[in-house]
């Protein structure tokens, strides 16, 4: 991304919230735009991209508020090498993630401030590990009896 494309994205956000004029806050909007595009470039490929259908048949399925020659270039990146091998090593990485966290959308600050407030204590590390990381009603001492 350009350096004038960046600051438009900074100035554009500072028009709508107070930030202070500070290096390590308009780096942190940055990278938040970017994740926020990584997760809609994301849905939308779950969304349209369906291994059954053309490039053809997906690039007639244009959205609305996309240009046709941006939705193009994307369904073309999708049929791309490049983009097959990427996905390719994506789902081969995910496969080795045993332990994915179970707290859905809540922050784990949210679980810690709830896990306090009924707890009445602050959770060790082995303890907060436990509550993000374990199906719910299954502790890991019934888990291990078995």
């Amino acid at each position: 991304m350009l350096m004038e494309d960046k600051q438009a994205l900074i100035n554009f956000t500072k028009r709508f919230f107070e930030i202070p004029n500070d290096g390590g806050v308009e780096k942190w909007i940055l990278q938040s735009i970017a994740r926020k595009w990584n997760e809609h470039k994301f849905e939308l490929k779950s969304k349209y991209f369906k291994a059954d259908k053309t490039k053809e048949e997906i690039e007639k399925s244009i959205l609305i508020r996309f240009f046709p020659n941006q939705w193009k270039a994307m369904v073309l990146y999708w049929f791309s090498e490049k983009s097959k091998h990427l996905s390719k090593r994506g789902k081969a990485a995910r496969t080795y993630y045993k332990t994915p966290h179970t707290a859905g959308s809540k922050s784990f600050a949210r679980v810690r401030h709830d896990y306090e407030m009924t707890q009445k204590k602050r959770p060790g590390r082995v303890e907060f590990f436990s509550v993000t990381h374990e199906k719910k009603g299954i502790s890991s001492i019934e888990r291990h009896k078995n």
